[in-house]
């Protein structure tokens, strides 16, 4: 919704916080550390091709909070970092939101779609690249220079 800021603009006020981002960012190191404290947590809540398909579909999305290792949490939250606040400002809270969540859910899909069966997948990264095709899209709109987005994703596949 557009309404007035603090600073008297009719948009979203640029020195608001990003409550969705940092949450996000919360609720990932959160998951993170829960999964260190109880290794089960990891095999109950991780993306397991043979377990969705036997029905347990809410693990397309706990997947997306689950992480292997302090570098995959790091890079995943620092790419969140960078794009989340800019997306967040221009989609507002409720629209970003949506789209982390579906990118999350699109890419546990596609995981889930081209994994062998008997593998076990987790971490942001779907939600990421999701938000890092809404940025480029938005960048481009606004006739904002992409290279710096382009190079983001070319290191994140290369990471991946």
């Amino acid at each position: 919704m557009i309404r007035a800021c603090a600073c008297g603009l009719r948009t979203v006020c640029p020195q608001s916080m990003p409550v969705v981002t940092s949450a996000l960012i919360a609720a990932n190191v959160a998951m993170f550390v829960l999964t260190i404290a109880s290794r089960t947590l990891q095999y109950k809540l991780g993306l397991f091709p043979v377990a969705v398909a036997g029905g347990q579909y809410y693990r397309l999305l706990t997947s997306a909070f689950m992480h292997y290792g302090i570098v995959h949490i790091l890079f995943n939250m620092w790419a969140l970092y960078v794009v989340g606040p800019s997306l967040e400002q221009l989609l507002g809270r409720l629209r970003f939101g949506a789209l982390y969540g579906l990118s999350a859910l699109g890419g546990s899909v596609l995981v889930f779609l081209i994994s062998p069966l008997n593998s076990a997948t987790a971490g942001a990264s779907g939600a990421v690249f999701g938000l890092f095709g809404a940025i480029f899209v938005v960048s481009r709109r606004l006739k904002l220079d992409v290279r710096w987005v382009v190079g983001l994703i070319v290191l994140n596949v290369v990471i991946t």
